[in-house]
């Protein structure tokens, strides 16, 4: 029953024009907000230990609401992908663009780490317009049926798709290769994990991209998507970032993902309402007292 909902509510979004999905993504992403206690409370939680005095109760529940409609937003979105143009370059506005398109050309591979923002499944339709082969890191669905959808939208875009169970080989194989892989670090790992500052929080991140990053050789981006003006989207690079390769293992694992976490903060700062504050990301035991002074 609930699969023929599902599906029957995929096919009434792609019969409507794009602003009608978002404005029903950014009302039923409203709803969530009021109605998901739990999900409500841990977004302003998150806020409160980012941010601190930073930001004024109001301040904080206005990104946690919008936090919640992009969301939704992203979901209806991705459900309507199909009726995006072919070519996608009108509709998607990288910065930075070159840095990635020249990462690719050099042909040692590109680690492409992103967080939850914005609507990282439709950027990523601008990658595999732009470049030859692109992959994605995801985990797989437990509903048989949820999964053949979710592969289904990222065939259409073009994206391959690496499930991340046992993914180690074969993302070094396809990096070697000189393809482009995508990733996401910014949620609490335990597995595999480093402990890494997260806004002056201590967080357990995938040490993961740092491995494959000391392993290869690969080129190293960090990239995040945001929502553009007029119902667009926008995306945007950053130079490729250097790896610390000291010949300490366990060292440079923990330098190079705090690179990489630093500059994941940088983008979340910019565009706060985009990231998935719902998301317990702080799980590293006691947190440090949020009342302190922010840079």
């Amino acid at each position: 029953m609930l699969e023929f909902i599902v599906r029957f509510f995929v096919w009434l979004l792609q019969k409507l024009p794009l602003k009608a999905v978002q404005g029903l993504g950014h009302f039923v992403g409203g709803l969530a907000f009021i109605f998901a206690k739990k999900g409500r409370r841990t977004a302003l939680s998150n806020l409160q230990l980012a941010f601190g005095d930073e930001l004024s109760q109001k301040n904080r529940e206005r990104i946690a609401r919008n936090s919640f409609r992009n969301l939704i937003t992203t979901a209806f979105e991705i459900c309507w992908a199909k009726n995006l143009p072919e070519d996608i370059n009108p509709v998607v506005s990288p910065l930075n663009k070159e840095a990635c398109i020249e990462a690719y050309k050099r042909g040692k591979g590109v680690l492409l780490i992103v967080p939850h923002m914005g609507n990282w499944e439709v950027c990523a339709r601008w990658l595999t317009q732009n470049l030859p082969s692109v992959n994605a890191v995801v985990r797989k669905q437990s509903e048989p049926w949820m999964e053949h959808m979710l592969q289904s939208f990222r065939h259409d875009t073009g994206l391959k798709v690496i499930y991340n169970r046992d993914s180690l080989r074969q993302v070094l194989s396809v990096l070697r290769h000189g393809e482009l892989v995508i990733m996401m670090i910014d949620q609490h790992m335990r597995k595999g994990s480093v402990q890494v500052d997260f806004f002056g929080q201590p967080a357990m991140t995938s040490a993961a991209a740092a491995l494959l990053a000391v392993k290869t050789g690969c080129e190293v981006l960090v990239g995040a998507c945001y929502r553009g003006p007029n119902g667009g989207w926008g995306c945007e690079f950053t130079d490729p970032i250097e790896t610390t390769l000291s010949g300490d293992r366990d060292s440079d694992y923990i330098v190079n993902t705090q690179r990489y976490v630093s500059l994941i903060e940088d983008m979340v700062r910019q565009h706060p309402e985009d990231w998935m504050w719902m998301h317990r990301r702080w799980r590293a035991g006691k947190q440090r007292e949020a009342s302190h002074t922010r840079r």
